[in-house]
């Protein structure tokens, strides 16, 4: 556009769609990286749990107790990707939603899940009377 040229009467039009294009790729990019993100760890969930029981070890519950974490961590990460692909949408209204309430929820749970487990573990091991061994992740009763 020259200098001496007025600006066209649609460039409101233009920047709304441009900025509907941003949105869209930036809905699709969250969605497909965090659920990307989230079966990753999915999968690591898998073979953690897989070697806490399969192939003979000396930590299998400490084994296990890495298959809740990434469990969690991945259940955060795929329903943080839906989340945000839900969330930025027009008409969406955060405030308004019981599924964004329901999200912070969930979140919390998954992520706060194993240390919750693991800290009512390492209570139940010292009211019993027993040491708590943090390289096996488990209880030893004298």
């Amino acid at each position: 556009m020259h200098l001496t040229q007025k600006p066209s009467g649609d460039f409101p039009i233009r920047y709304a769609n441009k900025m509907k294009i941003n949105q869209r790729i930036l809905r699709w990019t969250l969605f497909v990286t965090a659920l990307a993100g989230g079966l990753f760890l999915l999968n690591s969930a898998f073979f953690c749990a897989w070697v806490s029981g399969g192939p003979p070890n000396d930590y299998p519950k400490a084994w296990l107790h890495q298959s809740y974490i990434y469990f969690g961590y991945s259940g955060a990460l795929i329903a943080t990707g839906i989340m945000s692909f839900v969330g930025l949408r027009d008409q969406f209204n955060w405030k308004k939603s019981i599924v964004f309430y329901l999200w912070i929820l969930f979140t919390i749970y998954c992520l706060a899940g194993p240390i919750i487990r693991k800290q009512i573990l390492i209570d139940k091991c010292l009211d019993s009377g027993g040491k708590w061994d943090e390289l096996h992740f488990v209880c030893k009763v004298k």
